[in-house]
């Protein structure tokens, strides 16, 4: 048998056919990485995971968190945009789940079911691209949220101190509002004062709707200590008429129109017996309500002469005696009863 050799031939290289295979199974490798990372970064920027993350900041109480991803930015007045004052609250939101993402060009919305507390309710946002991550993926970004706000009605003297979820507020009387995140706000009076005393309430925040919350009413009563002082100024007022010797004493509620011209007066007294009863209630428009339950009787009396020798005794009434108007404030100096009868009656 002859046997014929083939120049420049050999044999297959087993090195060669193993670098082959390994090269193949690394391309495959790197082929699965970048499917996985390219599923992953797809689902790393889907509208769904820019509110998860925001809700989520609101679920553990990153307050900075949850105002830089929702696009808000607080001033000096949001004084319950803070940590703390998110962390003193209660009835956080404590659940959600997500719908999918209804998209429109750059825009989308995804609806939310959110569980606060005992309230359950469908909230929606509404997201923006916001550029492009690794040359594929959109970035989306909350258009800005509209947070609610925690209402109090403070029914008190300007100097009672009030606190929501621990933050001192303006202490004039009137409707405060203020954003917050979603969740209750204990609302109270704050400091000691044995004059007059408030219950302590709450401004519950639902939802991201800028609606304000049902104002929480803060609504000063007297103490015992407090309506002692207040009854004190009542009495003042009518012992400061009752010691007039005006014909028509100022601001008071009774006078006489009695006054003859040619007739000279003199040892002019005024005389309140009995005196009015009356009640102080609750604050409203500015003060303690304070109305006559029974009116006292005051009556005038003064000497007269006619420049001729002519002498006697002038006198004037009955006339009812009332009290109405408010007690503005009481305080350790004592209480000031204001007036607010326009006309009195006269005999």
């Amino acid at each position: 048998m002859t046997e014929t050799t083939v120049p420049g031939s050999r044999a297959p290289s087993r090195t060669g056919l193993i670098i082959g295979i390994a090269s193949g199974a690394v391309l495959l490798i790197l082929v699965v990485i970048g499917a996985v990372v390219f599923a992953l970064q797809s689902a790393a920027h889907t509208p769904q995971r820019a509110v998860d993350a925001y809700l989520q900041a609101i679920v553990h109480a990153n307050v900075t968190r949850a105002l830089s991803l929702g696009g808000v930015r607080a001033t000096s007045s949001d004084r319950l945009l803070t940590d703390a004052a998110y962390r003193a609250a209660t009835d956080h939101i404590t659940g959600y789940t997500l719908s999918g993402a209804v998209t429109n060009g750059d825009g989308a919305a995804v609806t939310a079911e959110i569980t606060q507390g005992t309230e359950r309710y469908r909230q929606s946002f509404a997201l923006v691209k916001d550029g492009k991550d690794m040359v594929f993926f959109d970035r989306w970004q909350l258009k800005p949220v509209a947070l609610g706000r925690a209402t109090v009605d403070v029914n008190a003297p300007s100097d009672a101190k009030v606190s929501i979820a621990g933050v001192a507020i303006d202490n004039a009387s009137g409707m405060r509002s203020l954003r917050a995140l979603p969740g209750t706000y204990q609302v109270k009076m704050t400091g000691t004062n044995d004059l007059y005393q408030a219950k302590t309430t709450s401004a519950q925040v639902v939802g991201f709707s800028g609606a304000a919350s049902t104002p929480a009413r803060v609504t000063a009563t007297l103490t015992d200590a407090g309506m002692k002082s207040a009854i004190a100024a009542v009495n003042a007022y009518i012992d400061g008429c009752a010691a007039s010797t005006d014909f028509r004493p100022a601001g008071c509620s009774f006078g006489s129109t009695g006054e003859n011209p040619s007739y000279t007066y003199s040892n002019k007294k005024w005389t309140i017996d009995p005196r009015p009863q009356f009640t102080i209630g609750t604050w409203v428009a500015g003060g303690w309500a304070v109305r006559t339950t029974t009116p006292g009787v005051a009556r005038f009396s003064a000497d007269i002469s006619d420049g001729e020798g002519g002498s006697g005794t002038a006198t004037a009434g009955p006339v009812d005696v009332r009290v109405a108007g408010y007690i503005s404030k009481v305080d350790a100096s004592g209480a000031t009863f204001e007036s607010l009868i326009a006309e009195p009656a006269t005999a």
